[in-house]
């Protein structure tokens, strides 16, 4: 699988593994949530080509999504979430690349 961390055209940091399926998203992300104590901060969304929800836990905020173009990413929605980001990226890359 390929990890990859980059900046979106927010320039919000992500990180990402593009061989994740869709199938597998929630339980990736339930396993997030365990290891990083993430608790939900909206709604569950799932469209055709997307699947999306924020949480949050005491180092920061983030969206854990999955779409056909990145796969599973990991996005900081401010700049002092980044920290939280790159953690999640690191276990992300041991676990599943």
């Amino acid at each position: 699988m390929k990890y990859s961390e980059y900046r979106d055209s927010s320039n919000r940091l992500t990180v990402a593994v593009n061989n994740i399926p869709s199938l597998a998203y929630r339980f990736v992300r339930w396993k997030l949530c365990r290891e990083f104590e993430l608790r939900k901060n909206s709604e569950y969304v799932k469209g055709l080509n997307e699947k999306f929800q924020v949480f949050v836990n005491s180092d920061g905020i983030v969206s854990i999504d999955w779409d056909t173009w990145s796969g599973f990413t990991v996005t900081a929605l401010n700049s002092e979430s980044e920290p939280l980001v790159k953690k999640t990226g690191e276990w992300l890359n041991k676990k599943y690349c």
